[in-house]
């Protein structure tokens, strides 16, 4: 994990989050939906659920960056934030991306907002409650502000 750090303070540019765009909107929306596009597999869950997940475990850009740069690098269910989106769809597949790609996207997820629909802010709810991981609605106007 030290090494991620390292490599992502070296990679922090505006190419490089261009380039996280190009590759989440390139790779990750054939199963993913992104502000309701994409996702023609079906076969995970929204980004916006991804984005708010990571969010509420990892709250600093840093952290947040290593642990989705990990998983893009070795998806293991062990290290996946989304145990029930595991349980549903399973395992996400290897990508075939460098690391330097992995840290441009998961900049990239950090540095967007996503406005949270009210049916998955139920759903989170009803599974993580409204207490230390669950969605009370506090963090609302920053997690929608991308900070």
């Amino acid at each position: 994990m030290k090494k991620t750090l390292v490599v992502l303070l070296l990679l922090s540019s505006s190419a490089v989050l261009a380039d996280g765009q190009r590759i989440l909107e390139s790779q990750c929306m054939e199963c993913h939906m992104v502000d309701g596009q994409g996702g023609s597999k079906k076969a995970a869950p929204p980004m916006y659920a991804v984005w708010h997940h990571y969010h509420q475990a990892f709250h600093d850009k840093a952290s947040f960056v290593a642990a989705v740069t990990d998983w893009l690098k070795e998806p293991k269910q062990s290290s996946s934030e989304m145990k029930g989106a595991v349980k549903r769809f399973g395992l996400m597949d290897k990508l075939e991306i460098s690391e330097a790609e992995a840290i441009s996207v998961a900049e990239h997820l950090y540095d967007r907002s996503f406005v949270l629909p009210d049916q998955y802010v139920t759903h989170y709810n009803n599974k993580h409650g409204k207490k230390e991981h669950g969605y009370d609605g506090t963090e609302k106007a920053a997690q929608h502000q991308g900070e």
